[in-house]
């Protein structure tokens, strides 16, 4: 029971409001459990607590009864009779208490009128206020069948009054029993109203305890775990969740559904909790700290009178599970394609350098005494020397490109025109055996950016060489260079075969060839282009390629330029990385 504040912070109205509690479960609560609504235990109980002290005192009062004492025993049994109804009522039965009442109410009128030796109307009075008290009483106390039947008798008894009393006529008694009939009928009206509404409340609780039987019987039997919030707070849960969240189904009641949702994903949760039957992946935490994904989904349900919200969960462990499975398989597909993309191309890459060479070997025992011979082939196999190494070095930059690993980088501010020049210079000689030219139209105002200028270099001569694969003989590979507001632009413009549209969303993928390409600018190992764009994200660019069929394709790199503040930040960590690596 709740405590009004003023009562709460005053120790003497405290003190007397518990003692108002003590004594009212002393003399009213039941000591028994009883199916009867504890409102009519209550009301019962108190009707007898009132009715013992207005017998005694009635026996003080001089009210004309006879002055033998004979009323004196009379309230004497009543009173006794009241106590026996108090204690049935209080030991749980209410129904013989409630019954041994009314017959006590309804008789002490006409014993009343028998005792009486005062004038006739003065009686008829008596009996016409004496005979409501019963009605009431019964009203109150049991149904519409004991208000009418008490009503009756009160009626039947006042009409045979003539009978009983021989000085009365039914002239006398015509008053009375029009006010009583009055009254009955009044009583009788609300009794009925009052029948009828506990009959639908009755339909109404036996539809509802129907409703809440089928939903609980569903509620447990059901294999998806279900609970049922009032606030966020837990109502009621179905085994299947305490079996999800690895507790006592006992424990969750009261809990606040909160607890088992991941931090991370409480405010997900409570918004998506608002949008009813939204279905939304979130995180679970069971009780021992297990995480797992879980989709849930929220309506509002209608149970034992309230207006709750039934969140029902579905475990996507499972499914999570076979869809990382899934992806897993397709990543290993990928590789496994991958590796023979790599192993037929390396094959073939490998194959050809080493027939050379062992071809040149052969020529070199034949032709030892042919010295200009010799040393030709000679340089042919430095050649595919440097052809392997090359390669090689290639594999290492991009096995350290996929982990992203700078670390070998020194940056520095420069000017890309001068690393250009230098690309430019050591390609010529591969452009010149394919009667190829190349040229450079180097822009002016270029600002410094930041570079490592062996890598960057590294990036440059792999977008000539690819360049060149792509153009005939006789072809021109022109490069460009010029700044923009927010980065220094490099164009690779060839006027080869161009590029397939369907081919163009996967050439910077490693091991990939078109079948334009009549030869390949890395020897075939499909890298250059994906070593390129790995370079140029590593000096925070970008590499954009456009192509048309029969015209030649442009590359275009894109490198930004930086604050100064930028600029000393970077460099800054630089020198730190490179103090470390002294140290």
């Amino acid at each position: 029971m709740n405590i009004p504040t003023v009562v709460r912070n005053n120790p003497v109205l405290y003190r007397l409001h518990q003692s108002i509690q003590g004594l009212w479960r002393l003399l009213v609560e039941p000591l028994v459990p009883s199916p009867v609504p504890i409102t009519q235990i209550h009301l019962l109980s108190l009707m007898l607590i009132l009715l013992v002290p207005v017998l005694l005192t009635s026996m003080l009062w001089d009210v004309g009864v006879s002055a033998d004492g004979t009323y004196d025993t009379y309230a004497l049994i009543n009173v006794g009779l009241a106590f026996i109804a108090y204690i049935l009522n209080r030991m749980g039965r209410y129904y013989p208490s409630a019954y041994l009442l009314t017959a006590m109410l309804t008789a002490m009128p006409y014993v009343l009128l028998l005792m009486r030796h005062d004038s006739d109307n003065e009686r008829i009075m008596v009996v016409m206020v004496s005979v409501m008290p019963s009605i009431i009483c019964t009203y109150l106390l049991l149904g519409l069948r004991e208000t009418v039947i008490s009503a009756s008798a009160a009626l039947f008894s006042l009409a045979l009054m003539p009978v009983i009393a021989t000085s009365l006529t039914l002239h006398d008694v015509m008053i009375p029993i029009y006010f009583v009939t009055i009254m009955v009928a009044l009583i009788i009206s609300a009794a009925l109203v009052r029948h009828r509404q506990v009959v639908t409340i009755q339909q109404k609780g036996q539809a509802l305890e129907e409703s809440e039987s089928r939903f609980r019987d569903l509620f447990e039997a059901t294999f998806e775990p279900v609970v049922l919030v009032d606030q966020w707070v837990i109502v009621d849960a179905n085994p299947a969740l305490a079996e999800l969240l690895r507790t006592p189904l006992t424990s969750l009641i009261g809990r606040n559904v909160r607890d088992f949702v991941h931090p991370d994903d409480q405010a997900q949760f409570i918004g998506m909790a608002m949008e009813l039957n939204r279905a939304q992946d979130i995180r679970a935490v069971a009780a021992d700290g297990h995480i797992f994904p879980v989709e849930v989904r929220t309506k509002l349900h209608r149970y034992r009178g309230l207006d709750l919200r039934i969140v029902a969960i579905h475990d996507m462990s499972w499914s999570k599970q076979a869809s990382d499975r899934q992806i897993e398989l397709a990543i290993e597909r990928e590789k496994v394609g991958v590796l023979q993309r790599f192993i037929g191309n390396m094959s073939h890459d490998l194959r050809t350098p080493l027939t050379v060479m062992k071809t040149s070997v052969y020529l070199m025992k034949r032709l030892k005494d042919e010295p200009d011979r010799m040393t030709a082939q000679m340089d042919t196999l430095a050649e595919q020397v440097i052809h392997l190494q090359q390669l090689f070095d290639d594999l290492l930059s991009m096995s350290k490109l996929d982990k992203a690993d700078t670390s070998d980088y020194r940056f520095r501010m420069g000017l890309v025109n001068d690393v250009i020049v230098q690309a430019v210079d050591e390609e010529r000689r591969v452009a010149a055996l394919r009667g190829q030219t190349i040229s450079f139209q180097a822009g002016e105002k270029i600002p410094n950016v930041l570079i490592d200028v062996d890598e960057f270099r590294r990036m440059i001569r792999h977008l000539i060489r690819n360049g060149l694969g792509y153009t005939l003989e006789d072809g021109t590979l022109t490069l460009r260079s010029y700044a923009r507001e927010s980065d220094v632009v490099i164009d690779v413009i060839d006027t080869g075969v161009g590029i397939n549209p369907a081919d163009l969303p996967h050439i910077f993928d490693r091991f990939y060839h078109t079948n334009s390409m009549h030869d390949s600018a890395d020897g075939g190992t499909g890298l250059s282009l994906n070593i390129a764009r790995k370079i140029a994200q590593a000096h925070g660019g970008i590499i954009e390629v456009s192509s048309e069929i029969g015209k030649g394709s442009i590359f275009s790199v894109h490198i930004p330029i930086l604050t100064n503040d930028k600029a000393l930040e970077m460099l800054g960590g630089v020198n730190r990385n490179e103090s470390d690596d002294a140290d």
